[in-house]
């Protein structure tokens, strides 16, 4: 097999640390800081090899998602 890319900070601290988080949460209820929120834990990209912080991630929520809670608050009062 030949090798075609090397392993990077991306994968690391972005793809895998969301996406294992996002499974996490989903099964087990856990680490929803890096899932969701933009968190610390979740914008965290780690640091280059000379030490300095790597750029955080920008977190963007939708219109949708922001109105969330007050849709989920609405549909509790229906169902009393």
């Amino acid at each position: 097999v030949l090798m075609t890319s090397r392993l990077n900070e991306v994968d690391f601290h972005c793809y895998w640390k969301l996406g294992d988080a996002l499974i996490n949460y989903s099964r087990k209820g856990i680490q929803k800081e890096y899932a969701f929120g933009n968190t610390p834990e979740q914008r965290f990209m780690g640091r280059w090899p000379d030490g300095h912080p790597i750029r955080e991630l920008d977190v963007y929520q939708s219109a949708e998602t922001k109105r969330a809670p007050h849709i989920r608050s609405l549909v509790m009062e229906e169902q009393e």
